[in-house]
């Protein structure tokens, strides 16, 4: 369901308080965010945020979150942004959108071509590509034969092409040494301890005694 809210009669600050104490239980949500925006801006103007004192900023602060559904942090933000520009608006971002060199078609044909060879290094496809066309003349090749061995495994890397080939690896173990037990090389400098237990004996069915001896292998 869709409710619209006219907020004109809200001229004070004494009044916001009140519809913000009557209204705990109730929630709002903008739809549109340039209208949002647009909300914003008037409502800042509409108050003289800026001149305000710090308590009466966070009322309209809390009244702007309340309506708009908005966080804090981004009432924060509009409030900024209308101080520094004098108005409140959507950004558009303007991303630049780099030409796509290589088709589908031509990551289809690099993937088909690392099977039936058995995934050779960038190289050596490199130059299976350029044959194709140049000496079989196949045309599907004309576009991926020019491209660079760099760019062969950046293709490689991509989505489309992990999707098409099997490649599979097993899995390497990983050797670690654990509790190696080896005589220490100190080179003349100390600090390295040479560990032993001497076991002193047991007495019919009592377990004797074990003496661990450490010394260092350079002082002793």
């Amino acid at each position: 369901m869709t409710i619209t809210m006219n907020d004109s009669p809200l001229k004070t600050i004494e009044e916001l308080r009140k519809f913000l104490k009557s209204s705990t239980l109730l929630s709002f949500k903008g739809q549109k965010r340039d209208e949002i925006y647009e909300w914003v801006e008037d409502t800042i103007i509409k108050f003289d945020y800026h001149v305000l004192g710090k308590k009466d900023k966070g009322v309209i602060k809390k009244y702007l979150e309340k309506i708009t559904g908005l966080s804090r942090a981004q009432v924060t933000r509009l409030i900024s942004k209308q101080r520094k520009t004098g108005s409140v608006t959507v950004e558009k971002c303007n991303h630049r959108i780099f030409p796509k060199i290589y088709s589908d078609q031509d990551i289809w044909l690099l993937a088909t071509t690392d099977e039936l060879h058995d995934f050779p290094n960038g190289v050596m496809v490199k130059k299976i590509l350029g044959r194709m066309f140049t000496e079989y003349k196949d045309l599907t090749y004309k576009n991926i034969s020019n491209i660079s061995v760099g760019h062969i495994y950046n293709l490689r890397k991509s989505v489309h092409y992990q999707r098409l080939t099997k490649k599979y690896e097993k899995t390497k173990p990983r050797i670690v040494n654990i509790g190696e037990r080896r005589k220490p090389t100190p080179n003349g400098d100390p600090g390295y301890l040479r560990v032993d237990t001497v076991h002193q004996g047991d007495m019919g069915k009592l377990k004797g005694v074990y003496h661990i001896n450490i010394v260092d292998e350079v002082t002793q």
